[in-house]
C-alpha cells in the first residue's frame, strides 16, 4: 500500500523536475537579453531589487502596494549575495515556475487520476511560452504559483495534524492580491461561489427543503431585472475606468491587434468580447506571423485551441462528480478571460497574462484526454485486462474473488 501511495508522489516529482530542466535551458536566453519578456518590466524589477539591496531604497520606504517594491524586495535577497546575482534571481524565478506543475498535478490527481494529471501538467512544464515567461523576472510566475496553491489547498484534502490549511490559504490569497489586486474580486467570487454550490448540494442531499414564494414569477422577474440593471451599470463603470484605458495603452507595438477598437461602451464590448477572448487565448494566429520568433508561440496557440475542445469534454465529466470545483473554476476562468480579452491589445501581453488562468483549461483538458485515451481494468480468470478508451486507471491492486 505504501508503494502504491508513493507512485503519485514520484510522478509529480518527475513532472516538476522535467519542468525545471526545460527552464534551465531557457535561462541563458533571458540572461543574454534574447527573451522578449526579459525586457521592460523585467528590467524594472531587477533594477528595483538592486536598489533595495544597495540601500538606495531603504526598507522603511518600501510600499508593498507598489508591485515593483513588493516583487523587488523578494528579488533583492539575491543581490545581497556574492557572485552572479542575476543568475541567482533567474534560478529563483525558474524554481517558482516549476512549482505550479506540482500543485496542478495534485489537483488533477484528486479530481480524476494520475494520467489526467500528466496531461494537465505537460503544457505548463514544456510549452515554450511558459519557459520564456517563467525564466524572466516578471511577476507571472509567482502569481501562477499562488493561484494553484490556493486551489490545491481548497480542493485536495490535507492532514490537519500539520496545521490548519485555512491560514496558509489566507496568506496565499493576500500575497497574490498584492501581485494582482485587480483580480481580487474574481478570486473572492470564485471561492464564495464554490462554497455556495457545495452547501447547496449538501443541503439538497441531506435535507428535504423546499422554498416557495407566493408570487414566485413576479419575484423572479423583479430579481432578474434588478440584478441585470446592476450588472450593466457596474459593467459600464469597469469598461470606462479599467478596461478601455488599459487597452488604449497596450494596443501598441508590432504585435498589436485591432488597434482602433476601444471597448468603452457595452455595445462595443458585447460584439468585441468573443474576438478579444479568442485572440487572448489562442494568438498569434498564422496570419499574424511576421518572423521566425512567432512560430513557437503560434504552435502553442494552435495546441491551446485543441486543448480548449478537450477541456469542454473534461469539464462535463468532472461536473458530475465535483460540481463545486468545476463551477467555481469555470466562473473564474470565464470572468478573467473576458476581462483580459477586452483589455489586451498585443500578442506579447496576451501570452504573458493568459498563464494566470489557462492552467484551468489544461486541467480540464487533462481529464478530457484521460477519459478518451485512458485505460480500464477488468478481471477475468484472475487476470488483468486493459481496455482502451476508459475513464479510470489502476490505483491499487485488485483481487479477483469468485462468488
Amino acid at each position: 500500500m505504501l508503494i502504491e501511495n508513493m507512485r503519485p508522489f514520484r510522478t509529480s516529482i518527475q513532472m516538476t523536475l522535467l519542468a525545471f530542466v526545460f527552464r534551465l535551458f531557457a535561462i541563458p536566453v533571458s540572461l543574454f537579453g534574447l527573451n522578449t519578456y526579459s525586457k521592460h518590466d523585467a528590467v524594472g524589477f531587477g533594477i528595483t531589487a538592486q536598489r533595495i539591496a544597495n540601500g538606495q531604497i531603504p526598507l522603511t520606504h518600501i510600499d508593498l502596494t507598489n508591485v515593483y517594491h513588493y516583487w523587488g524586495l523578494m528579488l533583492s535577497l539575491f543581490y545581497w549575495l556574492p557572485g552572479p546575482s542575476d543568475v541567482y534571481s533567474h534560478l529563483f524565478v525558474s524554481v517558482i515556475g516549476c512549482l505550479p506543475v506540482w500543485f496542478v498535478y495534485k489537483i488533477a490527481t484528486e479530481l480524476y487520476n494520475r494520467r489526467a494529471a500528466v496531461y494537465a501538467t505537460l503544457p505548463i512544464a514544456v510549452f515554450p511560452t511558459f519557459l520564456l515567461v517563467q525564466t524572466s523576472l516578471i511577476r507571472e510566475g509567482p502569481v501562477l504559483l499562488l493561484i494553484t496553491a490556493i486551489v490545491s489547498l481548497i480542493v485536495v484534502p490535507t492532514d490537519n495534524s500539520r496545521g490548519d490549511p485555512r491560514y496558509l490559504t489566507m496568506l496565499c490569497f493576500v500575497l497574490v492580491t498584492l501581485f494582482r489586486p485587480e483580480n481580487l474580486f474574481v478570486y473572492a467570487f470564485a471561492i464564495v461561489l464554490g462554497w455556495g454550490v457545495e452547501r447547496y448540494i449538501y443541503i439538497k442531499t441531506n435535507y428535504d427543503v423546499t422554498i416557495r414564494f407566493k408570487h414566485d414569477r413576479l419575484a423572479t422577474v423583479l430579481f432578474g431585472s434588478l440584478s441585470t440593471a446592476i450588472v450593466l451599470m457596474v459593467g459600464q463603470k469597469i469598461l470606462s475606468f479599467a478596461i478601455a484605458p488599459r487597452r488604449a495603452k497596450r494596443a501598441r507595438g508590432g504585435s498589436a491587434y485591432f488597434v482602433g477598437i476601444i471597448p468603452d461602451d457595452l455595445f462595443t464590448a458585447a460584439w468585441f468580447a468573443p474576438i478579444g477572448i479568442a485572440y487572448f487565448l489562442f494568438s498569434p494566429f498564422p496570419w499574424m506571423v511576421k518572423s521566425w520568433t512567432y512560430l513557437a508561440p503560434m504552435a502553442v496557440g494552435i495546441l491551446n485551441l485543441g486543448l480548449f475542445i478537450a477541456a469542454i469534454v473534461g469539464a462535463k465529466t468532472l461536473l458530475k462528480s465535483r460540481p463545486e470545483v468545476v463551477i467555481s473554476l469555470t466562473a473564474a476562468f470565464a470572468l478573467l478571460t473576458l476581462f483580459y480579452g477586452l483589455m489586451e491589445g498585443n500578442v506579447g501581453a496576451a501570452i504573458r497574462h493568459r498563464q494566470m488562468m489557462v492552467w484551468v483549461m489544461y486541467l480540464f483538458a487533462g481529464v478530457g484526454l484521460a477519459e478518451r485515451f485512458g485505460v480500464d481494468v477488468s478481471v477475468q480468470d484472475k487476470r488483468i485486462r486493459l481496455v482502451r478508451g476508459a475513464k479510470h486507471e489502476i490505483t491499487k491492486p485488485i483481487d479477483a474473488q469468485s462468488n
